[in-house]
């Protein structure tokens, strides 16, 4: 969840009878404490309120697929990292896949990026970082839709 989501729920107001802790308290009456199904009842009535948020502020996501999904490369990249026979091929290794992951994070094409990132390396120009290119590929549309919008020039 984004810090601005975050921000925007304010403080929980109190559920509605309905979404009582009824049913986990009379689960919890006929469990035994120390056996396994005691011990869920319990982390499930610890994690009641945060359980129920979902029903108030339906922003929040029911599942933290999209956060997984973000960790996910970082992990996989440090799990093929292992695999490189030298530093350097390492440290080559790691600047890549930053560089590929940075272009997802700004969303843009990362073959693309990368392309102009070495062609401006290549010819000695300034570093293009994926945020700028975003910019540079927005601006280059934008130019191009209001080139073929205008309607030609009269001929004199």
């Amino acid at each position: 969840m984004r810090p601005r989501d975050r921000q925007s729920f304010g403080t929980l107001r109190p559920h509605a009878p309905s979404q009582s802790r009824a049913p986990v308290r009379s689960c919890s009456q006929r469990a035994l404490k120390g056996s396994r199904l005691g011990e869920a009842v319990s982390y499930l009535n610890n994690q009641w309120d945060g359980l129920l948020v979902f029903l108030d502020y339906p922003r929040v996501p029911l599942s933290n697929n999209a956060a997984e999904r973000c960790v996910r490369g970082p992990v996989v990249g440090r799990k093929n990292f292992g695999g490189c026979k030298s530093v350097r091929g390492t440290e080559v290794a790691a600047i890549l896949y930053t560089l590929l992951e940075r272009a997802k994070l700004a969303g843009v094409e990362p073959r693309a990026h990368l392309r102009a990132a070495s062609e401006a390396a290549l010819t000695g120009g300034p570093t293009i970082l994926p945020h700028v290119y975003r910019e540079q590929v927005r601006a280059e549309r934008a130019a191009t839709r209001s080139a073929s919008a205008s309607p030609p020039a009269p001929l004199s």
